[in-house]
């Protein structure tokens, strides 16, 4: 029997731009990983040095032509070492992006920050808004190296909403940085504090 949401939205090719981005430590304590938002998928790299030679060697022929399905990307721009314009060290690491891996999400992702845990904990958990107004608290499983929906909050309520229809939803998340609360502002001049337990 077919799906009948298939007949009305059907997605043909995985949404390209990325919308939002955040760096958390999110697999592992001490973890330097980042989250991209792409339309209502959700990616996480994480970012590794590797040793790379002097930029004057012509690089091998596996480094150039790598397969497209492994899922690293250079970072040229940024280098570990922080040597002189006129100065080519030998050796130098560079970071790279190695996914760890990409969901598709139940909606398009509005916004997504980053949720401080604390020391004792180590690992940040992803807090991200969707429309009309909602919030979800996702954590990275490390048994089943997927992501874990921690709690969901829905701000949907009639007596909140303005009488016109807004086609472009504010969903503006902001975090307090040492975890304490969430603040969601939605319907364009409504706020919903979202408070986090002490960890």
């Amino acid at each position: 029997m077919r799906d009948p949401v298939y007949t009305y939205c059907r997605e043909i090719l995985p949404p390209s731009v990325v919308e939002h981005a955040t760096s958390l430590s999110f697999t592992r304590p001490g973890a330097c990983n980042l989250a991209l938002a792409r339309g209502n998928l959700l990616e996480v790299y994480e970012v590794g040095l590797v040793m790379k030679k002097s930029d004057d060697e012509v690089p091998s022929a596996e480094y150039e032509y790598r397969d497209a399905g492994a899922e690293e990307f250079d970072l040229p721009m940024i280098r570990e070492d922080q040597t002189a314009p006129g100065q080519r060290s030998k050796n130098t690491k560079q970071p790279q992006l190695h996914l760890i891996g990409r969901w598709s999400l139940h909606g398009k992702i509005m916004d997504l920050r980053a949720v401080q845990r604390g020391k004792a904990q180590g690992v940040d958990r992803l807090l991200l808004s969707f429309a009309e107004a909602k919030m979800s608290l996702v954590a990275f499983d490390a048994d089943t190296q997927s992501i874990a929906t921690e709690s969901i909050h829905y701000y949907e309520h009639d007596a909140l909403k303005q009488r016109t229809f807004n086609d472009g939803q504010t969903c503006d998340l902001r975090t307090d940085p040492e975890g304490r609360c969430a603040a969601l502002r939605l319907y364009d001049d409504q706020l919903a504090v979202l408070p986090f337990a002490a960890p």
